[in-house]
């Protein structure tokens, strides 16, 4: 069979419509399959039923079927051939000649003058061949045309064509999606009340160890034959899904049930933490420089991040909000560490310590960017603001390895905030560090409930990013004989009492005149 080179006219794709026969199409087709289909696989089918339709439509109008062309036929000198391949295009054979190719025995080669005014060369009489073979074959034995042809449009235009047609199936009330696939929710498996209760005792007893749909149909005692698995999988995440009392919490591609009342309340704590504040700020007022120091501060809300490769360690410096909340940034800098998923709002996975080998439950929270259950190995390290930490991956997607650098505590003079009558003020004060830091990032708190006390109270009266930015860099220009502050030490400070990415901090210096740019990511103010 020739390459196909030249779909067929598919401007109809853009206008594509369903319409209640090809609601009813779909329904027969899962119906016969009883089984749920993909949404890729629906696709393809209404496809191939529209390409059917389009080449009957234009069969009346010619009032005379062409032969379709298949490469194991026989054809005759003055015979009118299909290809439905190339878009319906008809041919006549003008000439035939023996293929002289030894490799596929004898056949013949038609030479077709087509309707665009192009003479083609098509194989015929290749029956048996391993060329032959080698294709997709129907019910009948031979190649499916019009499947092919709906397969290639399918695989150059998936997005569009996935998009328009799932948006119009969630309309039709009769289906039901999971996970991506569909199925009549009327010949859904019932999945009664005391199946549910056996299934949250299931989930009880596995001691926060997240369980998978064909898990829990073998504890709930639904073990059915291999021919009725998926309906029933797809039946009992359907009656999951809708009882408040599970959650999904598998990556994309798998299904993991947990029992919402397990969730740690304490990422409802952390979100308040690092809740990000939208500031405005002037794109142009950025030099190529500012954009270069914010860049590898790597925050996971910057609109000017560091993509990472999809392998490897990544390491991360550690701010004060994720101190404070106890978790990781989820950005395009880490992504690829941590599961996502197409419906969940939180992914369960494992935190290992690569020093101890502890095993430590986390949570990716995706709309948030951040990964929830780093406290007790912070608290385990003393580890403080400035720290490095190296995240690497695990045996798969829902394991991550964790380093922090530890040595043995070293008294050093850091930089240390205090905080006295909703005043906050900085000092040099001895502090024993025990894990690698950025010296730049460094910011030392003693008193986390003042701290908390200080931003809220900052929030509650309404001060802005630039007042605070003000307060923090006159505070820091003390600490050095020159009065220059690093912009990564201005960032980290910033940073501990009002959640804000470095790209609003940079453009407030460089928009204030009373900021000074001295080189090396230094600033100085000039009142």
């Amino acid at each position: 069979m020739i390459p196909n080179n030249n779909l067929p006219d598919i401007e109809w794709i853009e206008s594509f419509t369903l319409h209640s026969e090809d609601y009813d199409y779909v329904i027969h087709l899962l119906l016969e399959a009883g089984t749920p289909w993909s949404t890729a696989a629906i696709v393809v089918a209404l496809l191939e039923r529209q390409l059917l339709q389009r080449q009957e439509k234009i069969g009346n109008e010619r009032k005379v079927w062409d032969e379709v062309y298949s490469p194991d036929k026989t054809y005759v000198s003055g015979q009118t051939i299909n290809f439905p391949l190339l878009g319906g295009l008809n041919g006549e054979v003008i000439s035939i000649r023996n293929g002289d190719n030894p490799d596929y025995g004898e056949y013949g080669v038609l030479q077709v003058r087509c309707e665009d005014d192009i003479t083609r060369e098509f194989v015929s009489g290749m029956a048996n061949n391993s060329l032959i073979d080698s294709t997709e074959f129907g019910r009948n034995g031979h190649t499916n045309p019009l499947t092919e042809t709906a397969q290639q449009i399918f695989q150059e235009h998936t997005q569009v064509l996935e998009d328009k047609i799932e948006a119009q199936l969630l309309e039709y009330n009769d289906l039901v999606r999971l996970s991506g696939s569909w199925f009549p929710v009327d010949l859904l498996v019932d999945i009664n009340t005391g199946y549910l209760n056996l299934a949250e005792a299931a989930l009880d007893l596995a001691d926060g160890r997240p369980l998978s749909t064909k898990e829990l149909l073998k504890d709930i005692g639904m073990t059915p034959d291999e021919s009725e698995e998926e309906l029933l999988v797809f039946s009992l995440n359907y009656a999951l899904q809708r009882d408040e009392r599970f959650e999904d919490v598998g990556p994309s591609g798998q299904v993991l049930w947990y029992l919402t009342d397990m969730k740690p309340r304490d990422i409802v704590m952390s979100e308040r933490y690092l809740a990000c504040e939208s500031v405005g700020y002037i794109t142009e007022s950025l030099t190529e420089d500012m954009r270069n120091l914010s860049l590898k501060l790597r925050d996971e809300f910057s609109e000017n991040i560091e993509v990472q490769d999809t392998e490897g360690s990544v390491e991360v410096v550690l701010t004060y909000p994720h101190l404070r909340a106890g978790t990781l940034p989820l950005s395009a800098y880490t992504a690829h560490l941590f599961p996502s998923a197409l419906v969940s709002p939180r992914v369960k996975i494992t935190f290992v310590d690569a020093l101890s080998g502890q095993r430590l439950p986390g949570w990716v929270a995706l709309k948030e960017r951040f990964v929830w259950g780093m406290a007790p190995l912070y608290k385990k390290y003393d580890v403080i603001t400035g720290a490095r930490i190296t995240i690497a991956p695990g045996d798969d997607l829902s394991e991550s390895i964790v380093s922090i650098e530890k040595r043995n505590p070293i008294k050093d003079w850091v930089r240390t905030l205090f905080v006295e009558d909703k005043r906050f003020y900085f000092e040099l004060s001895k502090c024993a560090i025990s894990v690698g830091c950025v010296e730049e990032n460094i910011i030392n708190v003693e008193d986390v409930g003042g701290v908390d006390a200080l931003s809220d109270d900052l929030s509650r009266n309404g001060v802005t990013v630039e007042r605070i930015v003000e307060l923090m860099f006159r505070q820091l220009s003390q600490l050095t004989p020159q009065g220059n502050v690093h912009t990564h030490t201005l960032y980290s400070a910033v940073n501990v009492v009002r959640r804000t990415p470095p790209e609003y901090i940079l453009a407030e210096l460089a928009s204030n005149l009373s900021y000074i740019y001295v080189g090396d990511a230094y600033w100085r103010y000039s009142s």
